[in-house]
């Protein structure tokens, strides 16, 4: 049913499949490629030239080719008791997801073509499932395609958008809903000279004859939840606006179509925002679970985490006595004070320099408020890995160390990657300020503000502070063309989550106007505030309120500083 109430009937695609029975093998197969039977067959019994995409305990994900035809091969197995029980009771999951392809096929919705199912039972009596899939050469999940192509013209970005909300909008009219929404699970192809969106992972759908609004805007959300900076909340309504025109059935409770799409709009970026935070904080807790990509430290009395490319036989050795990376003839010592110590490392067997800083606070009072949170080390480890899953730059994080006497913190060590070179962002614009600068030289500095204005909309728009952005904690590499790769270091005092988020934005960005306050001039403060803004109108529109509110900030730190404020330099 339509806006109008009139019910619009679903297209149904010719689509016939042949059931077959070949040996030990029995399935079904498209009518159009019943002639490709036998070589399908043999493909999957002795595949030659294969190319593992994914592998699991119960599933394994390959590309083959038959006959000069490219094939995606999903093969599952049921290696424990309570998998081929809940096969025989549900059916297996190969079967599942052939009866989701062909339902999906008939009624159009865009999903590779499928081929093939079959299923094999051998000597060894586990059964083995198998579905054939046409492979898409040119396929990117819809992630990877938008960061790879950021500089999509208007029109073609418009495509995309409207290709997504038509493509989630036939799933949703079919009856279907996918339980694992996620952006992976959409690829997008250029086979017809257009972005076009297609629907992965079928095995996951659930059907229902009567699919909820409810449920369809959470699935919708999930799907463009993962995409974070890539959609502006006008890309969203594009997309709602395309999926409600495909999903041709909608009759709304609402007293007009424009007060529905509205509502909707709100409906879908409240879920999108929450599953984004979901699936966010699940990936976060990854940095402190044995797994591929983190491994546990138990060195002594020591404990901790290492990243897996890191680890190895001259770092285990480096960190069993990690006071000793703050001297010797491999360490130059940068700080040593009451609070921290740093140290460059440089040991043979590394595969880099490292970035060493040790906590030296030990007094009785920071041993009892660290009984009740995480040691500095630790949140920097946290943080740095927020930060990379969200896609800000920031210095790798290779291992982090602690000592601890029961819940008593004694020692703390963070270790990261060393950026040669690296320079403070205040420092960097300063000098640059002052040096003589031609057409080239003012374009470059130009860049390095919005660059730095993007990097802390991408840091704010998450509901992230630092805590302490100062100019120096923008570490810049003088030697990458411009805007030279700003990056957030020194993160000791990020909050993830701050009760009071208004105060610490203003706080943030004070901060990095205190550090340059005598260089920087307005318009190059209304050019960063603008930027800053550029996906959220409303913050625009109360600029005056904001800068308001950071300026009188930052002229109380200057005073406490300086006495008075001082002049801009010209």
């Amino acid at each position: 049913m339509n806006s109008r109430g009139t019910v619009q009937p679903i297209p149904r695609a010719d689509f016939a499949v042949k059931p077959f029975t070949h040996g030990a093998w029995r399935g079904e197969i498209v009518s159009p490629s019943s002639d490709l039977l036998e070589a399908l067959l043999s493909m999957l019994e002795s595949p030659s030239d294969a190319r593992v995409l994914k592998e699991g305990r119960a599933r394994k994900v390959w590309v083959g080719a038959a006959l000069g035809r490219g094939l995606l091969i999903k093969e599952y197995r049921t290696p424990r008791w309570e998998d081929r029980l809940a096969a025989l009771l549900r059916g297996s999951r190969a079967a599942l997801e052939w009866r989701s392809a062909k339902r999906l096929a008939e009624r159009g919705v865009p999903i590779p073509q499928p081929i093939l199912w079959g299923e094999h039972r051998g000597a060894e009596g586990e059964p083995r499932g198998v579905v054939v899939f046409e492979f898409i050469a040119d396929g990117q999940p819809i992630s990877e395609f938008m960061n790879a192509d950021s500089r999509l013209s208007p029109e073609a970005r418009r495509e995309l958008l409207h290709s997504l909300g038509a493509c989630l909008g036939r799933l949703h009219r079919a009856g279907a809903e996918h339980g694992d929404a996620h952006p992976g699970n959409l690829l997008v192809t250029r086979r017809s000279g257009k972005p076009e969106v297609l629907i992965l992972d079928l095995h996951q759908l659930r059907w229902s004859r009567t699919l909820p609004w409810r449920r369809r805007l959470m699935n919708l959300g999930r799907f463009l939840a993962g995409q974070g900076e890539n959609l502006s909340t006008g890309s969203k309504q594009r997309c709602l606006q395309a999926y409600l025109e495909a999903l041709g059935d909608w009759s709304p409770p609402f007293p007009s179509e424009r007060e529905a799409r509205r509502s909707m709009g709100r409906a879908v970026e409240f879920f999108a925002h929450r599953a984004f935070r979901g699936h966010w904080r699940s990936r976060l807790a990854k940095c402190v679970r044995e797994g591929k990509r983190f491994h546990r430290l138990r060195l002594g009395e020591y404990s901790g985490w290492v990243r897996a490319e890191w680890d190895s036989p001259a770092l285990r050795e480096a960190l069993a006595d990690p006071n000793a990376l703050f001297s010797g003839p491999c360490s130059t010592l940068l700080k040593d004070t009451p609070t921290t110590s740093v140290a460059r490392v440089a040991r043979p067997g590394l595969l880099r320099p490292l970035f060493a800083k040790r906590y030296n606070r030990k007094g009785p009072w920071e041993r009892i408020k660290n009984l009740f949170r995480r040691s500095r080390a630790m949140k920097v480890w946290r943080s740095a890995y927020a930060l990379e899953i969200l896609g800000i730059p920031t210095p790798t994080t290779v291992a982090v160390l602690e000592r601890r006497k029961g819940p008593l913190l004694l020692e703390s060590f963070i270790l990261t990657e060393w950026i040669e070179g690296g320079v403070g962002y205040d420092d960097f614009y300063r000098e640059s300020r002052r040096a003589p600068r031609g057409q080239a030289g003012a374009h470059d500095l130009r860049a390095l503000e919005l660059a730095v204005a993007n990097l802390f909309r991408a840091l704010h728009s998450h509901g992230i502070s630092h805590g302490d952005l100062k100019g120096r904690n923008v570490l810049l590499d003088p030697s990458a063309p411009a805007p030279h790769a700003p990056r957030l270091v020194d993160l000791d005092a990020m909050t993830l989550r701050p009760m009071r988020f208004r105060r610490a934005r203003i706080n943030d960005l004070s901060r990095l106007l205190f550090s340059v306050y005598e260089a920087t001039t307005p318009a190059a403060w209304v050019r960063f505030f603008r930027e800053y803004s550029r996906r959220d109108a409303a913050l625009w529109r109360d600029r005056r309120r904001w800068w308001s509110a950071i300026r009188r900030r930052t002229e109380r730190k200057l005073i406490e500083k300086h006495g008075k404020i001082p002049e801009r330099e010209r």
